[in-house]
């Protein structure tokens, strides 16, 4: 059964004095890949850029450029969409025979495509200690990204923080708190760590009649494709995650960055969201 909501995200920027644009990237166009049907995408900027230029990125991000010519005090951004969701196989799914039990190994012809998605982390003293204590040996490759999930969650206090940045591994375990973002990078790392293909993800998660940008990790596993987990409540990713962009690292997804001239900014974030059926 399908189910289609409609978001209204607006974010406001608001400089101190006339403030020159740089190409600003606009990340805010929903992926297009099932089971997420996005419709009545569109997107509104004021002051109006003199040129504004839709491309996809080496990972499929859908990225809007936009170019001002006038200096402004202000810059408004607001994007309407309606999306029909379709309820996730979240759990109950079964890999090959294979791939069933960690550890195991990608296929030669997928190792290719996702290599940039592998790579052994930092290996930082309290990420090296946090990984070791987890139980990986022979154990049900599900079971395992499941519990590695809720680790994390039960280990470290979710914050919401409004300071730009990205904790590292070591400083999120270090404070044994972090944000959306600081849990996704540090679970990214951990399943690195283990060899199993992971990114970084950004886009809106709805809970009841709320939206909020949120950030999650995604894992590959074979013949099932990219699986998201949201270590904020240990738990997988429904069909209420709607991702906006999906990396290896959290730098080439955020929703909105570009340079500026030299100004005191200030930035707040207005989002709806509408049950239709």
């Amino acid at each position: 059964m399908y189910e289609e909501v409609q978001i209204r995200h607006l974010t406001h920027y608001y400089y101190d004095r006339l403030t020159t644009l740089g190409p600003q990237s606009i990340r805010l166009n929903p992926s297009r890949y099932h089971p997420i049907e996005i419709n009545n995408f569109s997107i509104s900027i004021n002051p109006k850029p003199s040129s504004l230029e839709w491309f996809n990125d080496i990972y499929d991000n859908s990225i809007a450029s936009a170019i001002f010519d006038s200096s402004t005090t202000e810059l408004h951004i607001e994007v309407n969409l309606t999306a029909r969701l379709r309820p996730l196989n979240i759990i109950n799914f079964e890999l090959p025979s294979t791939y069933q039990k960690y550890p195991f190994f990608y296929p030669s012809n997928e190792r290719k495509e996702i290599l940039t998605f592998l790579g052994n982390p930092e290996p930082t003293f309290l990420f090296e200690e946090f990984v070791n204590n987890i139980e990986t040996f022979n154990k049900p490759t599900i079971e395992l990204i499941a519990d590695i999930n809720k680790y994390v969650h039960q280990h470290l206090t979710y914050i919401k923080r409004k300071e730009p940045g990205i904790y590292s591994p070591e400083e999120t375990l270090n404070l044994r708190s972090g944000s959306c973002r600081d849990f996704a990078w540090l679970l990214v790392n951990i399943f690195r760590k283990l060899g199993i293909a992971s990114r970084f993800v950004s886009g809106y998660s709805i809970i009841a009649d709320e939206v909020d940008l949120h950030a999650w990790c995604e894992v590959y596993l074979p013949n099932k494709g990219w699986v998201g987990l949201d270590a904020t409540n240990g738990l997988f990713c429904t069909q209420f995650y709607i991702p906006l962009a999906a990396a290896p690292y959290p730098s080439a997804t955020a929703p909105i960055e570009g340079l500026i001239s030299s100004c005191h900014s200030e930035f707040y974030v207005e989002m709806y969201v509408e049950r239709v059926i």
